[in-house]
């Protein structure tokens, strides 16, 4: 099997990214397409799983990076992706190779035509980021949950460190309407070892520590166990000092911009002090989509931020780094039918002049229009429907400040078009661009 009868095959699966459905009831068909395979989740070295609502994917992306700089091949399971679904899976700085995804793929997909079932796209990248992980022997794993919680697949990968983002409202169709449902959803799947997580809001600790209490797992907490004593901003990074209980004062260099990174850095640099390591090197982190300036005339900044809390962080991003902006500001949004839209304009709707709305490419995607008219509904800011390549082809002839976010999947239909066009600065994405 090639790697693009691979890919296809791949998508042919169940797919509740793309999907707006429930998911599934159960991990029972999941934990039988395990013991096809002789339980590999079983023989991974050291997984380390992070779940939570935001910051996931950069508190993943930057564990790898300390791992891997401190001479350790990590693996990194993680989603979504923006160009190439091998972007999900890799070891230390590279993605999966396309021969061995390929591979892997009709290995697992042999198993599965026999007795298909229901086999969904998510549950077999996991399993393959699984089996590759344990057949490269890799001392390290790190797994980003997809929705986190009783029904996720990484549940069924026996973690001894547990990482938690910051959690608030996101899918309340499936994990809850309330913090501390949402919560439970979320740890449901730690049952045993340390959980190490940031201040939460005080509904949110409750659980944990109730959770924890039932479970004999040890919390580490920030505020109680480590503590962001100073944060120091550069035109270029970041440095962050904590004082740890552990190791004493450490201090972490981002090489990037954005103060949203501080708290997912600080977690990972305590993550990587459980396992003994206290150099959190994050040098040669790229973090695509995560408020990535992606070229500079005009000023364009791509993000996948995708629900209010992430939004909300944007938006003081946006006015700590550009709040004195003298060119127009314009937003570039396109968003998932599942989230909440209406709350996600509101927070958005003061900082820009101008308002453009399009679709990802995604059953998922909002309607244009509908966007547009929940947005009139609150603001009387001039707005335009677009597609991609409307927007695109203008995109040339204006200057000031474009915004790209609401969406990862809009996020990576951008990028891919501005690396094909070459005017994309990112570095790591071009080597899964055909």
């Amino acid at each position: 099997m090639d790697y693009d009868r691979a890919e296809r095959w791949l998508f042919s699966l169940i797919n509740y990214e793309k999907t707006p459905k429930r998911g599934p009831k159960s991990l029972l068909d999941f934990l039988n397409l395990l013991s096809l395979f002789d339980h590999p989740e079983e023989k991974l070295n050291s997984p380390i799983i992070v779940r939570g609502t935001k910051g996931k994917g950069s508190t993943s992306m930057m564990l790898a990076q300390i791992l891997s700089n401190n001479g350790y091949r990590t693996g990194l399971f993680t989603s979504p992706h923006l160009i190439s679904v091998r972007e999900r899976i890799q070891i230390g700085s590279e993605y999966i190779k396309k021969t061995e995804f390929a591979n892997l793929i009709e290995e697992i997909s042999t198993h599965i035509e026999k007795k298909r079932g229901i086999r969904t796209y998510f549950e077999v990248l996991t399993l393959l980021a699984i089996k590759y992980f344990k057949n490269l022997s890799a001392p390290y794993s790190v797994f980003e949950a997809g929705l986190g919680g009783r029904l996720d697949t990484t549940r069924l990968i026996n973690a001894k460190i547990h990482v938690l983002t910051e959690i608030g409202y996101d899918h309340t169709n499936i994990l809850g309407n309330s913090l501390m449902d949402i919560t439970f959803e979320k740890v449901s799947g730690v049952d045993n070892g340390e959980l190490i997580t940031l201040r939460q809001h005080p509904k949110v600790s409750y659980v944990l520590n109730e959770m924890a209490k039932m479970r004999h797992i040890k919390l580490t907490i920030e505020n109680k166990d480590f503590a962001i004593t100073n944060v120091e901003y550069y035109k270029e990074g970041t440095i962050v000092n904590i004082d740890t209980l552990k190791a004493g004062k450490l201090q972490i260099t981002i090489p990037l911009v954005g103060r949203f990174l501080v708290k997912s850095a600080a977690l990972a640099c305590m993550s990587s002090l459980s396992l003994g390591i206290t150099d959190c090197n994050l040098s040669h982190l790229e973090l695509p989509a995560r408020f990535e300036k992606v070229y500079e005339d005009p000023l364009i900044i791509i993000d996948g931020s995708h629900n209010p809390m992430s939004l909300s962080n944007l938006l003081r991003e946006l006015k700590f780094y550009y709040g004195n902006y003298k060119g127009e500001k314009t937003l570039v949004f396109a968003i998932m039918k599942d989230k909440r839209i209406k709350e996600s304009l509101y927070i958005l709707k003061d900082f820009f002049d101008r308002f453009i709305f399009t679709e990802a490419n995604t059953p998922r995607s909002e309607k244009r229009e509908n966007i547009q008219a929940l947005f009139s509904s609150i603001s009387s800011k001039p707005s335009e429907v677009m597609s991609q390549e409307e927007f695109l082809e203008q995109l040339s002839k204006r200057d000031g400040l474009f915004v790209i976010t609401g969406s990862f999947f809009l996020a990576g239909d951008i990028i891919k078009y501005l690396a094909k066009k070459g005017i994309y600065s990112g570095k790591k994405l071009y080597s899964v661009i055909e």
